[in-house]
């Protein structure tokens, strides 16, 4: 028992540097309430692990499993003494750091530092997420205590603190949950203490946490003991009594470090919670063009809207363009949660610029606010293959369409595979297809051998530059026919929505009554629905088209073509039904 209370006193006050005296006081002036908590600081004889492999290690007298962890003891490891846990997230192998032997007497309230270690850059622009939790049947089941940890911008070790308060016998476990791979951090000083405890004022907490924002953050402090007060400070010391009294949100517009206290007459303060915010201001550009003309590792926000042309699971990948430039958003660690479809407008996207195998890429730092508008018409730009090859980092990322060309291996057998390259051809010069985009619709299906328009986005690899269609509708297109010219042309003004769903209006207007055809074509010329066949009077016509064929069946999203048509003339225009 004396060896216990030892070890509490001499070593165990780092996790209370934070508390004021009086606070020190009531907390060790009862051994009986001492006698089961549990500190794990890290610094005792032979607890040292020099690898990240699994293996176990004895913490403070109980035996603990620490898996993609080690104890690091390096200037860069954020640390209190001379060690501390140093977990290392990867992307197919979570750290845990799992205690593998009961604590007594319950869970009063479980503190502990973090931070992101020195290490964590690592050209890597996502931080850990890590969670910790306690189990009542020896590992069996787990239950998170209190809210996900997001290491982004913490780098200095910052205090978490939760009461608890179960009972019963209790083990404890961190585990890592995203991040980019190899992304590092710390954990020291681990205080578990007793069920039914002195009660104390709920630590408070911010909204939003500490973390790295790109612009100015209104902060609200609160704790969960009713009545309580909450004092602050925001130069880094020690609030008590006589610091300013929360009462309104604070603004944050600058890098600041956050200390807050709760104090109520019938309770002990509450431990100090800290909370870091990291405040950087992107630098701000309108278009794309511009975008990818910035410094790559630079922080920019695109201040004017760009289209969704293009997005796949893998990588949680999307292509933007506006008029001037495309880019590719690689979002490999999930930041962008919020849900676009193709053609949406989105507005304020913050990333970082980089390079990779010689493909211009947006890496976000932020989740951007909903679509600012929807079912946008983007017309793929039409260039030539001499312009592809001259001019190629000009249309990267960007819809384009390349004009009668063939696919050089094509033979009516010969099918689409993922990754595979394939030689185009307008007849004087050759570039490369790629299926790039994994599991779309013409994967599997039979390469084309006609002559075709073929739309795509232009990417790169290490290995070469590509183009690569989003889906079969690219694939195929109708081309313009040659015919007479002729006094009183119809005028077929196109469909609006488009794209559409369910249904879209086409508008055209005839110089004279007349007998005409206005029908519907799928992307393999095959008739769909005929809308119009017969006399029609002259001037303005709106005919609706419900996405059905003439058998009442509803269609598929993809292109379709509508034609225009009397006896000297025929008009074709291009429709996308989007569900």
């Amino acid at each position: 028992m004396k060896k216990l209370i030892f070890t509490l006193i001499g070593i165990g006050l780092i996790p209370f540097l934070f508390a004021s005296t009086a606070v020190i006081e009531s907390q060790v002036s009862s051994v009986d309430n001492l006698r089961e908590q549990y500190l794990v600081d890290f610094e005792g004889e032979g607890e040292t692990k020099a690898s990240y492999a699994s293996g176990n290690v004895n913490l403070s007298g109980k035996d603990w499993n620490l898996d993609n962890v080690l104890i690091g003891t390096a200037d860069n490891d954020r640390k209190f003494g001379e060690r501390s846990a140093r977990m290392r997230h990867e992307e197919d192998l979570v750290a845990t750091m799992t205690m593998l032997e009961d604590k007594a007497n319950g869970l009063g309230t479980l503190s502990f530092y973090y931070a992101r270690s020195g290490f964590s850059n690592d050209n890597q622009p996502v931080a850990p997420i890590f969670v910790v939790e306690y189990s009542l049947d020896q590992g069996s089941s787990w239950t998170q205590i209190g809210n996900e940890i997001n290491l982004d911008g913490v780098d200095q070790l910052t205090l978490f603190s939760q009461t608890v308060n179960i009972q019963g016998n209790v083990r404890i476990r961190f585990r890592s949950i995203s991040g980019s791979d190899g992304r590092r951090f710390n954990i020291d000083d681990i205080l578990l203490t007793d069920f039914g405890d002195e009660e104390s004022v709920a630590p408070p907490a911010f909204n939003p946490p500490g973390g790295s924002y790109y612009g100015a953050v209104t902060v609200d402090i609160t704790t969960a003991t009713e009545g309580a007060t909450i004092h602050y400070t925001l130069n880094g010391e020690d609030p008590d009594q006589s610091s300013p009294l929360f009462t309104d949100p604070i603004e944050i517009a600058e890098t600041t470090t956050v200390k807050a206290r709760g104090y109520h007459p019938d309770y002990n303060p509450s431990i100090i919670s800290t909370a870091n915010y990291t405040i950087s201001t992107p630098i701000d550009v309108n278009t794309v063009a511009d975008l990818r003309a910035g410094t790559d590792g630079e922080i920019y926000r695109l201040t004017n809207e760009v289209i969704l042309t293009f997005q796949q699971s893998f990588r949680h990948q999307k292509y933007i363009q506006d008029d001037t430039a495309g880019i590719l958003i690689d979002d490999d660690s999930g930041i962008i949660t919020t849900d676009y479809e193709r053609y949406d407008g989105i507005t304020g996207i913050v990333g970082t610029l980089g390079e990779y195998g010689n493909m211009k890429q947006f890496v976000p730092v932020q989740n951007p606010p909903a679509a600012t508008s929807h079912n946008n018409t983007v017309e793929p730009l039409v260039i030539t293959m001499q312009d592809y090859l001259d001019n190629f980092m000009d249309y990267q990322s960007r819809l384009v369409k390349i004009e009668d060309v063939s696919f050089s291996e094509a033979d009516g057998s010969l099918t689409f595979a993922n990754g595979g390259v394939y030689e185009l051809t307008d007849g004087t010069y050759t570039i490369d297809f790629r299926s790039t985009f994994y599991d779309v619709d013409y994967i599997g299906e039979i390469i084309p051998t006609d002559t075709i328009d073929l739309t795509g986005l232009p990417n790169s690899r290490s290995e070469g530059h590509f183009i690569t269609s989003r889906d079969e509708n690219d694939l195929y297109s109708i081309t313009s026919v040659d015919l007479p010219e002729f006094n009183n042309p119809l005028t077929l003004k196109g469909n609006y929505p488009n794209p559409f769903n369910p249904s879209t209006t086409i508008h055209f207007s005839l110089p004279a009554e007349m007998e005409v055809s206005l029908s519907v074509y799928n992307i393999r010329g095959q008739l769909v629905r005929e809308l119009v066949n017969g006399s029609m009077p002259a001037g303005e016509h709106h005919i609706e088209w419900d996405g059905r064929d003439d058998n009442n069946r509803q269609q598929a999203s993809g292109v379709y073509f509508y034609r225009l048509q009397n006896d000297e003339q025929m008009i074709v225009r291009k429709a996308l039904m989007l569900k």
